[in-house]
């Protein structure tokens, strides 16, 4: 850098000289000017990366000063810090396995839901009724239309109780998903006529419940 200010002046001085100026007055000048150099150098240490460095450390420095000084300060901060990272990390969790990540099926991109709304009562997701289901069937814009509903019920004959969490679905359910179930067969439609016997999907979770292990009524 000293190299560089240095030449610099002697550029400027050269100039002045061939106004007519001797090189003494030329080099006062220049100085006079641009200033001393020790203002120079800090000047373009100001605008470089290093002086960023610096302060940053600086503030470091001072802010674990402070710190240190009031420790019932630095607790509160830690905690607020440590929940605040704690919620953000899970808030993301839940939107990127919602809504960044495509669903685990083969066509994921190509499965739309499709519900209905009523603006006047404030209702925004109205479930379709059958007779709708059954008008959806005939377009021919869907290759699969299914119908879901989400709830729970009680598990019992052997054992405590236990509350599970359930889905009804139609027999075109995997077919909307673009898949099938692991063990067994999928439902099929004279399964879901009025008076059939129910029969249930069990998910993997369920199947490597204790409960369920231990039973030997499973097939």
């Amino acid at each position: 850098m000293n190299e560089e200010l240095r030449a610099y002046l002697e550029m400027e001085a050269a100039e002045k000289m061939k106004q007519g100026m001797s090189r003494k007055d030329a080099l006062r000048a220049v100085r006079l000017e641009q200033g001393s150099l020790d203002v120079s150098k800090e000047v373009v240490r100001a605008a470089g990366w290093e002086s960023f460095v610096e302060t940053c450390w600086q503030d470091l420095r001072f802010g674990f000063r402070q710190l240190r000084k009031n420790r019932g300060l630095t607790i509160v901060c830690v905690l607020t810090l440590a929940i605040g990272i704690g919620a953000t990390t899970a808030i993301f969790g839940v939107v990127d396995s919602l809504l960044l990540r495509p669903l685990p099926y083969p066509t994921s991109h190509r499965i739309v839901r499709i519900w209905n709304t009523f603006s006047p009562r404030g209702l925004t997701e109205l479930a379709a009724s059958e007779p709708e289901l059954l008008e959806y069937h005939q377009s021919q814009t869907l290759a699969h239309v299914a119908g879901f509903a989400l709830g729970s019920t009680t598990l019992t004959g052997r054992g405590d109780p236990a509350r599970l969490s359930v889905s009804w679905g139609t027999s075109d359910f995997f077919a909307a998903l673009g898949t099938q179930p692991v063990l067994g067969r999928s439902f099929s439609p004279d399964e879901q006529e009025l008076g059939h016997d129910q029969v249930v999907i069990l998910s993997h979770h369920f199947m490597t419940r204790p409960l369920w292990i231990e039973s030997s009524d499973h097939r």
